[in-house]
């Protein structure tokens, strides 16, 4: 599991890096958080997910779980922040 510091959210399930990863043949500094559904753009709940995203983990070290893929400069992946999975501050997403 690799540590990394969060600099900022991009999207209700997207956060940007730092230092880059590298997965394979493949490198990035973005993330696709694994383990929520997310919500259509634009809607109360979408908003939610980005406030919340933004209170817990940016300026903060978050550990980077298993790999689900890697495409296009982004990995997908579990999240952990404080030895808990990032997914379970969004069970009501689920």
């Amino acid at each position: 599991m690799s540590r990394r510091r969060v600099v900022k959210v991009v999207n209700s399930n997207t956060i940007e890096i730092e230092p880059d990863w590298l997965y394979k043949s493949q490198q990035g500094n973005l993330l696709q958080i694994n383990g929520y559904k997310l919500p259509p753009v634009n809607s109360i709940k979408h908003e939610t997910i980005i406030k919340r995203l933004n209170n817990l983990i940016v300026g903060k070290t978050i550990v980077m779980g298993t790999v689900l893929s890697a495409k296009n400069g982004v990995l997908h992946c579990d999240v952990f922040i404080d030895g808990y999975n990032l997914s379970d501050y969004f069970s009501d997403f689920q």
